[in-house]
């Protein structure tokens, strides 16, 4: 398989734009793993103030795919004592792997009422129909609403330090 130098421009583009990967075609390719740097996506929902930059990785491994790097931006949220949008920090730590198999936590066994079920590591790997396609924006986009502080308050609130509101 090829190195990440020779990643398709259609694929460098799509990304960039903050487009779906279709998985057929990226499956096509024979390459490893893709990279890019210095990227920079803005998001729809929850609305970016300034583009999050910073890299990204996809690795193919054996069954599936796993995106990782880093970003960091603003994106706008409101204020929890008076609802004004304002500017919250943002910095992700993205580790997210993708069968292309159906993992353990979808077979058609029935789950019995009141059992304790272990979890094993297919259970924390999202599926993703070979067919199909990576929203790589919508991954992004799920991380930064997990990790947005919900009690975030402006600092020019109108409401000023009280803890009661």
């Amino acid at each position: 398989m090829l190195s990440s130098q020779a990643m398709p421009e259609w694929l460098e583009r799509t990304v960039r734009q903050g487009k779906a990967i279709p998985l057929p075609d990226l499956l096509r390719l024979n390459v490893s793993r893709f990279h890019w740097s210095e990227l920079s996506l803005s998001l729809p929902e929850p609305q970016t103030c300034e583009p999050l930059t910073g890299q990204l990785t996809l690795q193919r491994h054996p069954g599936g795919l796993l995106l990782s790097g880093a970003l960091s931006g603003a994106v706008e949220t409101p204020c929890r004592r008076c609802l004004k949008l304002f500017s919250q920090p943002v910095s992700l730590t993205i580790e997210e792997a993708f069968s292309l198999q159906s993992p353990s936590c979808l077979s058609n066994e029935p789950l019995v009422s009141g059992r304790e079920v272990e979890l094993s590591a297919a259970d924390f790997v999202e599926p993703l129909d070979p067919e199909g396609v990576l929203d790589i924006q919508d991954v992004v986009r799920q991380l930064v609403e997990a990790n947005l502080n919900t009690h975030a308050i402006c600092e020019d609130c109108q409401y000023g330090d009280d803890e009661s509101l």
